[in-house]
């Protein structure tokens, strides 16, 4: 398989994107678009050169992979479909609207031995990627605390589902992808504005081995924002999703050493040194990274999964969890 013949599954503004992407992209042929709606899929086949398809099944016929960007209560009867027929998947996130639909897709995927993909694409931002390094030591065990805060204004879009599978669920996907384990222990609440689900949500979550996430999520913010800190003993690391900047604080040797503790500082010792005391001993870089398409660097991705066998860096398994750990939420805020 030289080229990927890629099928795009709803029409809509992220289905547009997804259309242009892999129009864009060497090693793929856009094989055709389906929604239901027959204005939307032939305005987006259109734009992009390609054929309107009037049934899944027609779609299907002409591809070798999909890319599903439908409303999520969609996802699993059309993941389900997909896989069914033997086509690699790239599906927007939530994977599906519980986990046992999630379950079930991941594992008809590993039936079918097919790249089964996760739209989360926050794995793909420079700023996530730039502060791998520091990152590394919460993957590689080590005891962390993580603050996430995910907002924005009511956009009128995924109305089908509230803010923790809308939002949350990024942050929850990435905190994952850092202990590797689901969380040990859950507290959540929420408040409801406009009626039908949640729009704002709190969740605190204990892992095994003592790590604390805390997360804010809101679709009715003013300001919109996407941020997350990671402390660890030896520093702070801040991740700008928005801005695309990271911010690292590090404590110097002496203070690890536990050389300025109050057993070893007297008080009158301390305010002489307080003026200066965080300029001195702690170093604050802060970088701009530079920007990328994160939507074309997920079909990449997919792409080199499927032609070379490269992993994911979504995988779907991964954003399964994700969905179990959000029931568990939307049932402690029920």
């Amino acid at each position: 398989m030289n080229k990927v013949k890629i099928g795009i599954i709803g029409a809509g503004r992220l289905g547009g994107f997804h259309a242009a992407k892999a129009t864009g992209h060497n090693e793929v042929v856009l094989a055709g678009v389906y929604d239901p709606v027959e204005e939307n899929r032939v305005r987006v086949a259109e734009k992009n050169g390609t054929v309107p398809c009037d049934s899944l099944e027609q779609l299907l016929a002409n591809s070798d992979a999909c890319i599903c960007a439908a409303l999520s209560t969609a996802h699993f009867e059309l993941g389900q479909a997909v896989l069914a027929a033997g086509r690699h998947l790239l599906m927007e996130k939530p994977l599906a609207t519980t986990a046992a639909d999630a379950r079930r897709l991941t594992q008809l995927a590993r039936e079918k031995n097919l790249i089964f993909q996760a739209g989360h694409v926050e794995q793909y931002n420079p700023a996530w990627l730039a502060a791998a390094p520091f990152l590394d030591l919460v993957r590689g065990g080590q005891q962390a605390f993580i603050e996430a805060s995910r907002t924005s204004g009511y956009t009128f879009r995924c109305t089908d589902i509230g803010v923790v599978l809308d939002l949350m669920i990024h942050d929850l996907e990435l905190v994952l992808s850092l202990t590797g384990t689901k969380p040990v222990e859950i507290m959540a609440g929420a408040c409801t504005q406009l009626g039908g689900h949640e729009d704002t949500a709190l969740a605190s979550l204990l892992f095994p081995n003592g790590t604390i996430a805390q997360l804010h999520a809101s679709r009715v913010e003013q300001i919109p924002s996407r941020m997350m800190r990671v402390r660890l003993p030896q520093g702070t690391m801040q991740i700008d999703f928005q801005t695309r900047t990271t911010c690292q604080t590090l404590a110097s040797n002496s203070v690890l050493g536990r050389e300025f503790s109050p057993e070893k500082i007297s008080p009158a010792v301390g305010a002489t040194l307080a003026p200066v005391f965080m300029k001195e001993q702690y170093t604050t870089t802060t970088t701009d990274n530079a920007p990328t398409d994160a939507l074309e660097l997920e079909l990449k991705n997919f792409i080199d999964s499927i032609l070379r066998g490269v992993p994911s860096q979504a995988p779907a398994t991964r954003a399964a969890d994700a969905i179990e750990v959000a029931e568990e939420i939307l049932k402690k805020i029920k």
